[in-house]
């Protein structure tokens, strides 16, 4: 019976798709995320943004965004719900837009580097369809390309789960263990914003393929928790021009997060992933596998290659003070003989203190550490504070739009000397930022 529900639902929610929803009244959707700073450096020129090269994310990241970065997403309820649970169906695409933010008129370009410096670009990041639950069917479909990810730690600009890519699955399986979904999602060798042609093997362009498992929401009486499984592969093939060979490769991911009140106005996330093989990187690409039985050849991709990953985010609100603090650790084993290990923890904080609802003043504070024994340069250290004083919509740390000025200063060890390399602070260990930013999303 149930089975005739599920195959039910299927045909009507095909038919919607042929043209029962082109007659159908639309409602609109609007989302944007932007952010847009300008600034300076301490000797005066334009503001110059540093990192600890190998960590995720843009660590403590105020006072340290350069360019102008925004998500313009748009599309349309076809059929609205009128509560959760009623059949509905909506499309939604969403372009991303970076500019380095330097003239009045910035034309598009493909970037001459990595990071969000070197190029003014914009991206469809995603364009998806979704709707479900017709004729009584408990699911819901979806098919395109859209966000797949989990653990917005904001202080950091950084999701530790993050597998968005073309694909398609079914969710909004409510159970008595969370919400339950599946997808397939799968992500060609290629990456033409970076200017780099797609791998072209005998069998075409290859692809990671990777099959997702997720319940959400599953209440505990430690909080609501959630679950992520991922089985990715990818393809045996050999590329013409070169001649290299790839082996068949798979891989396999955990993940599981906490999300619990720890008491009036603290919300806390905690969470942990494990992945092995192609699901070392903890992300939908990665490279082909090459065939290689030297494992001291960098560029190899081992199969035996492993990742531990941890964060916690805490957000706090009282009547005077709002902040999150977040923790993060990342240790990969590369599975090589040399080279083999990284390790990355950082930790940061950010309060904000209220003296009006509309009128803050922020205090931002980070280190972050990595060992690399790859790069063979030790211990690489870099540590960041900024103060930053805020006009906002409303009270809280999650409100926007706000305005802000910034004093950041960022400094790091002799062993993290390159990471200056480019910048005004080459070859010294510190460097100053002070600037104005806007940020807004709704």
């Amino acid at each position: 019976m149930k089975l005739k529900r599920v195959l039910l639902g299927c045909v009507v929610m095909v038919s919607v798709f042929a043209g029962g929803g082109a007659r159908a009244a639309l409602t609109p959707e609007l989302q944007m995320y932007l952010r847009s700073s300008s600034g300076a450096n301490g000797v005066g020129g334009a503001q110059e943004c540093i990192n600890n090269p190998g960590a995720w994310g843009n660590e403590f990241r105020l006072g340290n965004e350069c360019a102008t970065y925004g998500e313009f997403g748009f599309g349309a309820w076809v059929l609205k719900p009128a509560q959760d649970g009623d059949p509905f169906f909506r499309f939604f695409a969403n372009f991303a837009v970076v500019y380095d933010n330097r003239t009045d008129w910035e034309a598009p370009s493909v970037p001459t580097g990595g990071g969000l410096r070197g190029g003014n670009v914009w991206v469809m990041r995603e364009v998806y369809s979704e709707g479900g639950y017709y004729a009584g069917a408990p699911f819901t479909a979806w098919a395109g390309k859209r966000f797949y990810r989990w653990g917005d730690v904001h202080l950091n600009d950084y999701y530790p789960v993050a597998m968005s890519g073309p694909g398609g699955g079914i969710g909004g399986i409510k159970t008595d263990y969370g919400t339950w979904s599946l997808a397939v999602i799968q992500n060609a060798q290629a990456n033409e914003i970076n200017g780099s042609g797609d791998v072209r093997t005998e069998v075409g362009i290859a692809a990671k393929t990777s099959l997702h498992l997720r319940t959400e929401g599953w209440g505990t009486p430690a909080g609501w928790l959630s679950l992520w499984g991922v089985a990715a592969t990818t393809p045996p093939a050999k590329d013409p021009a070169t001649g290299t060979d790839y082996r068949k490769s798979t891989g396999g991911f955990f993940a599981a997060k906490l999300n619990s009140t720890i008491y009036e106005g603290v919300n806390n996330e905690f969470g942990m992933a494990y992945g092995e093989g192609v699901m070392s990187t903890m992300g939908p690409g990665g490279e082909l596998v090459k065939d290689c039985q030297d494992t001291t050849d960098a560029s190899c991709t081992v199969p035996g290659a492993q990742r531990l990953r941890a964060w916690n985010a805490t957000v706090w609100e009282t009547t005077k003070w709002s902040g999150q603090l977040a923790f993060m650790y990342d240790e990969l084993d590369r599975g090589t003989s040399t080279g083999t290990r990284f390790r990355w923890l950082s930790a940061g904080v950010r309060p904000m203190y209220w003296f009006t609802d509309n009128v803050s003043l922020i205090f931002q504070a980070g280190v972050s550490h990595i060992v690399d024994e790859a790069d063979g340069l030790g211990s690489r250290n870099l540590a960041r504070f900024t103060i930053a004083p805020q006009l906002s919509l409303a009270k809280g740390y999650w409100s926007r739009p706000v305005v802000r000025a910034y004093y950041s200063r960022t400094a790091w060890n002799q062993a993290n000397v390159g990471a200056a390399n480019g910048t005004t602070a080459q070859g010294k260990t510190e460097i100053d930022s002070i600037g104005v930013q806007t940020e807004v999303w709704f």
